[in-house]
């Protein structure tokens, strides 16, 4: 049923009917086009996942429609209601006031009827009861006609009030559908708002097994990735284990080689040195000899005495030259054996730890070597395993329970401190001596405190004397390093005399001995891209064991917990290298 406002109260405007009437008309028009309007509620049933969102959107629309519905219709019917109550209200006054109309008029017929009798008693005249009659009845007929009337209203008024009786109990009964069917809208939006929370908790519970299997994908592939990353570094690791294997095993083969090369080059050394001793105890027999030779020419010399001036003059001219001839061939010799005896010495007295290798150490160790053939052995640690060996320790710094202080005074760094078994500098003079003798390659070997490890080589080393406050000359980085340049790159230390605390000798107005490794010596030019006398620490602050050039291609400041600076001879003898 549906019909429309507009045209009804056209209708009514156009028929001649009570407003009381029209009112209920139009009442009942607003209440067949509320129902009308409730009646296109979405039906929600069988919800497609497909369309999830869409009917979700659809029912949120439909229910907001249908809220708006209820509240029309509810406002609606409470107009009618009240303006048809108001309507009756008055249609019951009215007909009261009419029944006590009525009343009186009976009551004053009445009251007419008794004075006409008391006129009629007292006896008056015919005509003047005549006319008083007549105008009686002429006003009882008016006054009947009246009621007659006023009954036939009341009877309408009677008829139309039960027939408005009628429509509100009709629209009593309709608003009680109207309010089952509101009642029936309300569960049904109920309903929907119900299997709206259901899909939206079946989303959510979607979205969050979607999430956990997302999450799931990607921790596998994490997974697949670190094991495809350690089986790419297992076959790496085998295949470096197999190459290193085979180097160790050519090594080997190599080792066997070079010892017995030296042994032959022992028992050759051997041989000479038999020899140098047996020509030795020649020149010592010779030598004595040539002694006796002397005393017996001496003895000859005093028995000539007793003879004449010119025979004894002219015989000890002879003798005499004869005894400075053997007393010049004895210097020499005794010469000879002196150079045989140093060079014999020299021989057997090891400069580096490079002369310790090829004779055969191959531990890491601390072992006596002689910086200068004129002063006595110093201590060095020996590094015999990196990089094939053969290299003199002169700085290492360690993590340590006990740590060495690097802030001392040039004297200290010029003979040398701390354990040469663990944190220790060798001494600058030790360093001047020892790489003044042939050229040196320099390595630089430095760990961080995650435990990664990097070096870097320069084939150029070597310290100046005192007298230059013992200047540093570095060069030729090697591109197979894998650290960075601290040393030529940036700020380049080459060609700069040695700082402490009590001699700053870099390039810049500051103290870096001071400000930039908080007391410890170096070659500091602008400063130094590394600080290998600095505190060791894992803070990371300016003034701590660090290295600008962790990696080959760009800066990066990286605290350190262990470095190594060692040197050995560019040039190796066949037999030192493996």
């Amino acid at each position: 049923m549906a019909i429309s406002v507009g045209p009804v109260y056209l209708y009514l405007e156009g028929i001649q009917c009570s407003a009381m009437a029209k009112r209920v008309l139009l009442v009942l028009a607003l209440l067949c086009r509320a129902a009308a309007g409730l009646s296109v509620s979405p039906q929600v049933s069988g919800i497609e996942k497909e369309s999830l969102l869409g009917t979700i959107f659809f029912n949120q629309v439909g229910l907001a429609h249908m809220i708006e519905k209820q509240a029309n219709t509810t406002e609606a019917v409470s107009d009618g209601m009240a303006r048809m109550e108001e309507a009756l209200t008055k249609y019951l006054d009215k007909d009261s006031s009419f029944s006590r109309e009525m009343a009186v008029m009976r009551t004053s017929v009445e009251n007419m009827t008794s004075v006409v009798s008391s006129y009629i008693h007292m006896g008056e005249s015919a005509i003047t009861r005549e006319n008083v009659t007549g105008h009686i009845l002429v006003k009882l007929r008016d006054q009947e006609e009246t009621i007659k009337k006023i009954e036939n209203e009341n009877e309408e008024i009677k008829t139309e009030n039960q027939q408005l009786k009628e429509e509100k109990q009709m629209l009593r009964t309709e608003n009680v559908q109207l309010r089952a069917e509101v009642l029936q809208t309300e569960e049904e939006m109920r309903k929907v708002k119900e299997e709206v929370r259901k899909v939206e908790e079946d989303k959510r519970k979607a979205d969050e097994d979607r999430r956990k299997a997302e999450e799931d994908k990607r921790k596998k592939e994490d997974d697949q990735r670190r094991v495809e990353e350690d089986r790419r570094r297992t076959q790496e690791d085998k295949r470096k284990i197999s190459e290193e294997n085979s180097q160790l095993l050519d090594q080997v083969r190599q080792l066997h080689e070079e010892n017995r090369k030296r042994d032959n080059e022992t028992e050759a050394i051997q041989q000479d040195l038999k020899e140098l001793q047996e020509e030795n105890e020649n020149l010592q027999s010779v030598i004595s000899l040539l002694e006796g030779e002397k005393e017996a020419l001496e003895d000859k010399i005093s028995v000539l005495e007793g003879s004449n001036v010119t025979e004894a003059g002219g015989e000890c001219g002879g003798d005499n030259s004869e005894v400075q001839e053997l007393e010049r061939k004895i210097r020499a010799l005794e010469e000879e054996n002196g150079k045989l005896k140093e060079t014999l010495k020299n021989e057997m007295r090891p400069s580096n730890c490079e002369a310790h290798f090829c004779k055969g150490a191959l531990k890491d160790a601390v072992y006596e070597v002689f910086p200068s053939r004129n002063e006595g052995p110093a201590t060095v640690w020996c590094d015999m395993s990196s990089s094939k060996g053969g290299w003199t320790m002169f700085l290492k710094r360690q993590q340590q329970t006990i740590q060495e202080n690097f802030a001392r005074p040039w004297e200290e760094y010029r003979n040398g401190f701390g354990d040469v078994d663990a944190e220790h500098w060798l001494g600058l003079e030790h360093l001047h001596k020892m790489t003044s003798a042939a050229p040196m390659v320099l390595r630089l070997e430095v760990k961080a405190f995650d435990g990664a490890s990097r070096w870097a080589e320069w084939d150029t080393f070597s310290v100046a004397g005192s007298d230059t406050q013992y200047k540093l000359t570095v060069a030729g980085y090697s591109a197979n390093s894998t650290l960075g340049d601290p040393l030529t790159f940036s700020r380049n230390i080459s060609g700069m005399a040695f700082s402490t605390l009590d001699r700053d000798n870099d390039k810049l107005s500051l103290d870096c001995v001071e400000y930039y490794s908080s007391g410890g010596g170096w070659w500091y030019a602008s400063c130094s891209d590394i600080k290998p006398t600095a505190p060791l620490t894992s803070s990371g602050r300016l003034n701590t064991l660090m290295s600008m050039w962790w990696s080959t291609s760009y800066a990066q400041w990286t605290s350190l917990r262990e470095v190594k600076l060692m040197f050995r001879p560019r040039e190796r003898s066949e037999f030192c290298t493996l």
